[in-house]
């Protein structure tokens, strides 16, 4: 994305204000070999968003003299190591830098056609500027700030009469609820779609009037939803592109019955 503010949005989106407390001591060509890469997915991010032929060949343009100018660019992007350490950690934070612009592509494809368009053009304008060397220094500290993420808890495994009261508890959570827009013509019935193993679990639901469908196999107009149960908590990752958000809810069993107790959604 733009250079002026992917930094910004990634130091809030992948936590670069925590504190700092540094786990590995990283190599020059192991910080510019992440630089690299991330800078590879950007380039890739503006590929898919910016497909007029009259972008493409600007962006192409962009990238060759990118190259030609940073000639340590091509030879970070081909460094390997095999330090599971490094790995570890620059795996993580390019998974996170990729969920980042897929949560920012659900976004731009409600864009009005001419906000688009300018965003393009600044895009292509800005490669002009763009500094490999400061893009290693982002990652350096990016890297430096990184804080190991807690062990997960192990997952426990739902009865089937429990997945349509959970799924339930979330469609009905007010910061869900308010973005399904029943009044909006093709939303009701409400479909969602469930993440294995709960899948094929047969929901049984009925939201304003009608039950409540089941899709498979990625329908990008439902709502989905990973269940990830702890006993007698669960945390619902939500996803709900015609809207552009995500975020999770947290649910739990509470005098035998599921509740929402809690929600964090984004647009």
């Amino acid at each position: 994305m733009s250079r002026n503010w992917t930094p910004i949005a990634l130091a809030i989106a992948l936590g670069a204000a925590a504190p700092a407390h540094a786990q590995v001591a990283y190599t020059d060509a192991e910080v510019a070999s992440f630089a690299a890469k991330w800078q590879d997915i950007d380039f890739a991010q503006e590929d898919r968003i910016c497909q007029a032929r009259k972008y493409a060949k600007g962006l192409k343009a962009g990238r060759a003299a990118f190259v030609q100018a940073h000639p340590d660019y091509g030879v970070a992007l081909a460094y390997t190591t095999t330090r599971p350490e490094v790995l570890d950690v620059t795996t993580r934070k390019l998974r996170d830098v990729q969920k980042l612009h897929d949560s920012l592509n659900a976004m731009i494809a409600f864009m009005p056609p001419a906000d688009l368009a300018q965003m393009c053009e600044r895009i292509v304008d800005g490669r002009r500027d763009t500094d490999f060397a400061k893009r290693i220094e982002l990652a350096r500290d990016l890297l430096a700030r990184d804080v190991p993420p807690a062990p997960e808890e192990p997952l426990t495994t739902l009865a089937a009469e429990d997945v349509s009261r959970i799924v339930a508890a979330v469609l009905q959570h007010a910061d869900v609820a308010m973005y399904l827009h029943p009044d909006v013509p093709g939303r009701v019935p409400v479909h969602i779609e469930l993440a294995a193993p709960y899948d094929t679990s047969g929901v049984q639901l009925e939201l304003y009037g009608k039950p409540v469908q089941q899709s498979r196999d990625g329908d990008r107009t439902a709502v989905q939803l990973t269940l990830k149960p702890h006993g007698e908590r669960v945390k619902v990752e939500v996803k709900y592109d015609p809207e552009g958000i995500f975020g999770s809810v947290d649910v739990e069993r509470i005098d035998g019955a599921w509740k929402a107790t809690g929600a964090k959604i984004y647009e």
